[in-house]
């Protein structure tokens, strides 16, 4: 996972994953994978967070599928909302209910 890019896709035997952002540690080990949401969640966000151990933990591991472009609509929007953080239903670009079947 030390080389988990955007555009990987991972799995843990469930439904695949798009990795929609990394985050990675100075030393360049991985901090954390952004992906969008499977279910709603109180947070009503439309992406998660999973830290390195988590997918570890988890049993996700990388599938030798990629997805090179994420330039659709929806991803477009997601990033949007990655960029703009923050929990405020009100002020929200996407829920968690608008990107429900999204890898």
């Amino acid at each position: 996972m030390r080389t988990l890019a955007v555009g990987d896709v991972v799995s843990n035997g469930g439904p695949w994953r798009v990795v929609r952002r990394v985050d990675r540690r100075k030393n360049g080990d991985l901090w954390c994978v952004w992906l969008a949401i499977r279910h709603c969640s109180w947070t009503h966000r439309c992406y998660t967070l999973y830290l390195a151990n988590d997918l570890k933990q988890s049993g996700y591991k990388r599938v030798s599928v990629r997805r090179r472009r994420l330039d659709g609509l929806m991803d477009r929007r997601i990033e949007e909302a990655m960029n703009q953080g923050g929990c405020s239903r009100s002020a929200m670009l996407l829920t968690c209910c608008d990107v429900e079947g999204v890898a």
